[in-house]
């Protein structure tokens, strides 16, 4: 059964909780090319579903997830953590019902076009499978793809740690300080924390009371870091 779940426009802060719908795995898109009438061959070997509950918090497409409502339905990918939402896909007419109907699979535009291009075979972008079967037509995306097919927009908890030479003008800003005013609006529960420090390291004595700086720094991070991901930047005066 194809999963969703509701979620707010980003800017609207939050999401609502998701609705996991159970999956028949039997239903699912094998790894194997699909024919040219859009029907997927099975081999021997059939792709697991990843039964995941980290997927992402927005649409791969538009980024966002409603653009002129409140609430807008997010449709999760039986093969990835991506999900597109309802705005950026022209479902046929009167197919709302049927494609959560058991042994409904979903796959998202990405997987589709990474299996065109790994295949012999090309089809059309159907989306939503029943035993293997395209529900229905051609799957009409409405937005604009305009970022790379490899990226996720996960909103899994992060550090961002900016190591600053003391000295370096970085008053006008930084590409690591942009880096983290974009990203933040997708964090609307929080989960993203930006830390600048300046440092100077050129003698031992200094290198000394930096250590000695940072330890009460790590001690905090480590007791209300619940992160899988720090990322640090360096600027010095190099290029």
């Amino acid at each position: 059964m194809t999963r969703t779940k509701q979620t707010a426009k980003k800017s609207n802060g939050g999401s609502a909780p998701r609705v996991s719908l159970q999956v028949d795995t039997a239903s699912a898109p094998a790894e194997e090319n699909s024919t040219s009438d859009g029907r997927i061959n099975r081999g021997d070997d059939k792709m697991e579903i990843d039964e995941m509950d980290d997927h992402n918090g927005f649409c791969i497409i538009c980024r966002d997830g409603a653009e002129s409502c409140e609430d807008n339905t997010l449709y999760l990918c039986d093969f990835c953590p991506r999900v597109t939402c309802r705005l950026c896909m022209e479902i046929p007419p009167g197919l709302d019902d049927a494609i959560l109907e058991d042994n409904v699979t979903f796959i998202c535009i990405c997987c589709h076009i990474s299996r065109q291009q790994h295949g012999k075979d090309r089809s059309p972008y159907y989306g939503f499978y029943h035993d293997g079967q395209p529900v229905s037509t051609f799957l009409r995306i409405k937005s604009t793809f305009e970022i790379s097919m490899s990226s996720q927009l996960s909103a899994a908890p992060i550090i961002m740690i900016h190591l600053v030479l003391v000295d370096f003008e970085a008053s006008s800003g930084s590409p690591f300080r942009f880096a983290y005013e974009y990203l933040r609006p997708y964090f609307p529960d929080g989960g993203i924390e930006y830390r600048e420090i300046f440092y100077d390291i050129g003698s031992n004595a200094k290198a000394l009371r930096y250590r000695a700086s940072m330890r009460p720094l790590i001690k905090e991070l480590k007791k209300q870091c619940v992160s899988d991901r720090i990322v640090f930047a360096i600027s010095t005066h190099t290029d």
